[in-house]
């Protein structure tokens, strides 16, 4: 059985990381926003290639996710940057959830693409660079 301590400083750790799951979406709305017009510049007219349809989210979510795992580097604990990029993924799951709960038809559709095509790469992308850097000062520090 855990002591009392370790379950308290599980318990610290779960609920910073749903806090900073709260800037994290900040930030990446503000990403979206300042950045979605010099993307969409950038990259030739739509034509429904793949790289085309997402490679502006996941550019957009990189250049979004950087500065969220610098945080890494501020924290003594950390494991809530990537329980941070954790509380994402069940965002995302919930939202996948409620559109099939209340939707259906062409306005699910169209509502599951813009979720997948808007929340599915900060969720990936942020989860991975969260993680990885997470496991990588884990090994340094051992």
């Amino acid at each position: 059985m855990q002591d009392s301590q370790s379950v308290k400083q599980n318990s610290i750790t779960v609920l910073s990381g749903f806090c900073l799951s709260f800037l994290y979406t900040v930030v990446f709305v503000l990403a979206y926003m300042l950045t979605a017009d010099w993307v969409a510049a950038w990259i030739p007219q739509p034509t429904g290639s793949f790289l085309q349809v997402w490679g502006p989210p996941f550019l957009i979510s990189l250049a979004a996710a950087i500065p969220c795992c610098c945080v890494i580097f501020l924290v003594r604990n950390k494991l809530i940057v990537p329980m941070g990029f954790f509380f994402l993924a069940v965002y995302y799951v919930v939202f996948r959830v409620v559109l099939f709960r209340d939707y259906s038809g062409a306005e699910l559709a169209y509502l599951t693409q813009m979720v997948r095509l808007y929340l599915l790469p900060p969720v990936i992308v942020g989860n991975l660079l969260g993680w990885g850097s997470y496991l990588v000062l884990q090994r340094w520090n051992r």
